[in-house]
């Protein structure tokens, strides 16, 4: 991930404030990782979560801002969208995606499970979470077709394995992806 805000902050003028948007990033962890690894760089970071998640973390945590409406933080036209096993879970990837791209100019996305299938499906994911087993819906999608869908849109700078996300599906196993996305409306952001 470290060398994924490497390849994204090549890409917008760091000489200035980079704004983040960390979709789905719970409590902002991912904001002192990157901020430690880029003591140079300033950084405005905004989290959105879901209403109970900002309400307890903004609470006690005044380095970030969060907030529950995607569609007015992307309206801040942030630098970089940054988004870490979430885009699976979302009944509508695709046209958030799309909302990413007319946006921003760099989009991360972490964590993604690309697999060797024909379409995207749909699946039920199982986590122990002791003493519980918890279950929800996720998305797997084709590594074909959903490249070829950002083709219109982005041009893919780094494409990465996430060693530590491995799921089984479709008779197979396979390992999560990275991707640091750059759009072709390099203006969208500024």
């Amino acid at each position: 991930m470290i060398e994924a805000f490497r390849t994204a902050l090549r890409e917008i003028d760091a000489n200035q404030v980079v704004r983040v948007l960390d979709v789905g990033g719970f409590d902002g962890a991912y904001s002192e990782v990157i901020r430690n690894q880029f003591p140079k760089v300033e950084f405005d970071w905004t989290v959105v979560e879901l209403p109970v998640v900002v309400n307890h973390f903004a609470a006690i945590n005044d380095r970030i801002f969060y907030s529950t409406d995607l569609q007015q933080s992307l309206q801040a036209r942030p630098h970089v969208v940054f988004a870490s096993a979430v885009i699976n879970y979302l009944p509508n990837p695709h046209e958030i995606l799309e909302s990413f791209f007319n946006s921003t100019q760099v989009v991360i996305l972490n964590r993604l499970p690309l697999w060797q299938i024909p379409q995207d499906q749909t699946a039920i994911q199982t986590a122990q979470r002791k003493p519980f087993l918890i279950q929800y819906p996720t998305w797997f999608f084709s590594e074909t077709q959903f490249l070829n869908r950002l083709k219109s849109n982005v041009d893919v700078l780094s494409d990465f394995e996430v060693a530590q996300d491995r799921a089984y599906f479709a008779d197979h196993y396979g390992t999560y992806r990275g991707l640091v996305l750059r759009t072709k409306t390099q203006g969208a952001a500024g």
